[in-house]
């Protein structure tokens, strides 16, 4: 949902409720700015210095933006949230919407928090979680790996075996069998005896 900021409606906000923390962006002319910016109410104050001329350059389009409360991202609440989720439905498709349902977000805010909490994205975490998941299976049960594949919400076993293989550098077959003869190898000792 997207307002329309110009500098003469700014004032007369400022005026009117000063003490309102409502997302508001300064731009030296008519621009559209998203109400899911998190502005403080200092742009308001600051508000003088676009209509008296003052430079209010940005690297984007010109935008002075003051960031709000917090740093964007999604709180250890939401975070909370959201890894429950995906352990709950790790056997199925996880998809981002349905992550950002589950905290309350839209699925590109969702992804922008995401990214701002952890530095990837939310696939690359399901990805994470899915063959951490994989992992634990191999090591401590006796499942083939087509139903670790299942269990993991992979296509199959030529799917979990290209995703191993980009996250540990090996096959699973090779790791599970390195690891139950010596649990204590790491990825290095796999490495090199490849």
């Amino acid at each position: 949902m997207d307002r329309l900021i110009q500098p003469k409606n700014i004032n007369e906000t400022s005026m009117d409720r000063p003490d309102r923390r409502e997302p508001v962006a300064i731009v030296p002319g008519p621009a559209r700015v998203p109400s899911s910016i998190g502005l403080e109410s200092e742009a308001l104050r600051d508000s003088r210095d676009v209509q008296a001329g003052a430079d209010t350059s940005h690297p984007i389009g010109g935008i002075r933006i003051y960031p709000g409360q917090g740093d964007g991202a999604l709180s250890d609440r939401q975070f909370e949230r959201v890894v429950a989720y995906v352990s709950r439905n790790m056997d199925g498709p996880l998809r981002v919407r349905e992550l950002a349902a589950e905290v309350g977000l839209s699925p590109s805010h969702f992804t922008r928090a995401f990214s701002v909490r952890l530095g990837k994205s939310p696939y690359a975490f399901i990805m994470e979680q899915r063959m951490h998941h994989a992992r634990n299976l191999m090591m401590n049960t006796g499942q083939k790996l087509t139903e670790i594949a299942g269990n993991c919400g992979l296509a199959d076993q030529a799917h979990l075996t290209r995703m191993f293989r980009r996250f540990e550098g090996t096959t699973p077959a090779r790791w599970r069998r390195l690891r139950r003869s010596d649990p204590k190898a790491d990825c290095q000792t796999l490495e090199t005896q490849g």
